[in-house]
């Protein structure tokens, strides 16, 4: 099954609902980015921010229309690290293309 056999068959079921983009790929490139930044070790080792960047990616699941409020409150309750600006930059860019 590919991402859009998903689409579809999300959409049979759920009549109203509105999938832009594959839940997976977008936390599959926003977890590498912070692999590829350094944070990679610091996630491992710190329940606060696993859990911070798990919320992160759980921002996708909002309606598109609570987004930016969304992220915002995510963005400061952040706990503080010193590439955490740099991923959140990504990660708002990368969820912006697939509202």
């Amino acid at each position: 099954m590919n991402d859009n056999d998903n689409k579809v068959s999300f959409g049979v079921t759920w009549k109203n609902a509105t999938v832009t983009d594959c839940y997976f790929h977008l936390t599959q490139n926003v977890m590498r980015k912070a692999n590829e930044i350094g944070m990679k070790e610091d996630y491992e080792k710190n329940d606060r921010l696993r859990l911070a960047l798990r919320c992160l990616l759980s921002s996708a699941m909002v309606l598109s229309s609570d987004v930016t409020e969304t992220f915002l409150i995510l963005v400061d309750n952040m706990p503080g690290h010193e590439k955490m600006p740099e991923l959140l930059v990504y990660s708002r860019q990368t969820t912006a293309r697939t509202q």
